[in-house]
């Protein structure tokens, strides 16, 4: 499959809009708001979209838990270099991907880059609010693939969990400057998961938590 090269108009006709706090009402709800057109776009993704698709293969299915388990990795390999959010580790998501991969170690040099702990926190934002959305394909996956393995698909959110990441959400972005980094990892998570190639899933070993 070709790449699909992004700019900051990630689709034709969908301009983000960062949405600064004193326009919206919660944080959470502003980041929501300015993403939500790459955010629904990801579901037509031409890997992703499977997901949801009755007619499922087995190889579709693994190329999207491809794409699952490189941005995880990713994420993850950054909070752990910057040694913060530790109550929002991928660790547990990054296991239950190995496992359900056949060929789980991937050799991609990420061009996602979170580098502040306010960016980073936007990249977990994307991470764990996936969990949520894990709901919309995974009973279509179970049904058409019952043989393959669900552990990924099968983790549900944790609401606490999420309840205490957006508070914090809510406390970063209250400056405008951190609002501002807190929009730049979530929209480059984003950008990063639509923008990945079948042909950078590939057996090797890097960011692999």
């Amino acid at each position: 499959m070709p790449g699909r090269r992004l700019s900051r108009v990630v689709f034709p006709g969908l301009q983000l809009v960062k949405n600064h706090p004193q326009t919206q009402t919660t944080i959470r709800s502003r980041i929501a708001l300015a993403t939500r057109d790459i955010h629904d776009a990801l579901h037509k993704d031409p890997v992703l979209g499977k997901l949801l698709e009755p007619s499922v293969t087995l190889d579709q299915y693994q190329h999207a838990l491809g794409h699952f388990l490189m941005f995880y990795s990713v994420v993850e390999h950054q909070r752990r270099l910057m040694g913060i959010w530790s109550e929002y580790s991928l660790s547990d998501d990054c296991a239950a991907l190995r496992c359900d991969l056949r060929a789980p170690r991937l050799s991609q040099e990420s061009k996602l880059r979170l580098e502040t702990p306010s960016a980073l926190l936007g990249g977990l934002y994307v991470a764990c609010g996936a969990a949520f959305g894990r709901s919309q394909f995974r009973a279509n996956v179970e049904k058409a693939l019952p043989g393959a393995r669900h552990s990924f698909v099968q983790r549900r959110p944790d609401k606490s969990l999420w309840a205490s990441l957006v508070s914090d959400m809510e406390k970063t972005g209250a400056a405008p400057a951190e609002y501002d980094q807190l929009f730049d990892g979530a929209n480059r998570s984003f950008e990063f998961m639509a923008g990945l190639k079948l042909e950078e899933l590939v057996i090797a070993g890097q960011h692999a938590p």
